[in-house]
């Protein structure tokens, strides 16, 4: 197989892959409950992990993904201090 045959195999495989820098999934944590961190987006998990940590201030509004930090196909979780009741049927 000649270089140029090769090469053109790896630019397709990698024209699919998403950049670098996006989460698969975020997780949105108020910053009281952040332990210590400042608002911001973090990596979150091992090395390679396609996870986030989103410290939120909800003093100034609902968590903000910046744009381009989430994967079209992503999945935000906001994570908050108020108790939601179980559905009647399942107690």
């Amino acid at each position: 197989m000649s270089l140029t045959n090769r090469l053109g195999k790896v630019a397709k495989a990698l024209a699919h892959r998403l950049p670098p820098d996006q989460f698969h999934v975020i997780e949105a944590i108020p910053v009281d409950r952040a332990e210590g961190r400042a608002p911001g987006l973090y990596k979150d998990g091992p090395e390679g992990s396609l996870a986030g940590l989103l410290v939120y201030d909800p003093a100034k509004g609902e968590p903000v993904v910046p744009d381009g930090k989430l994967a079209p196909f992503g999945l935000l979780i906001v994570c908050g201090p108020e108790y939601i009741e179980p559905p009647v049927d399942v107690l």
